[in-house]
């Protein structure tokens, strides 16, 4: 069984799958083990980054502020 940092970005970024952490780990653990590194988000089963998104973006009723995209996007499109 290998060990590896939890607080590496790599798996940190992980964690928007929506898997629970205890989870997510173990699977981190195996997946590690058989391929010597971590899995891409893609690769974690029953990975489900709904809820992350809204968060992140704010999203209410399908919608989003373009303040909130043009922050997290870096971009301000009130010079067009």
């Amino acid at each position: 069984m290998n060990c590896f940092n939890t607080n590496l970005p790599g798996y940190q970024m992980l964690k928007m799958s929506g898997i629970p952490d205890r989870k997510l780990k173990t699977f981190c653990d195996g997946f590690l083990d058989l391929n010597g590194r971590l899995p891409k988000l893609d690769e974690l089963p029953g990975a489900d980054t709904t809820e992350y998104i809204k968060n992140k973006y704010d999203i209410k009723n399908s919608m989003v502020k373009s303040e909130t995209l043009e922050k997290e996007l870096n971009t301000d499109d009130s010079k067009k």
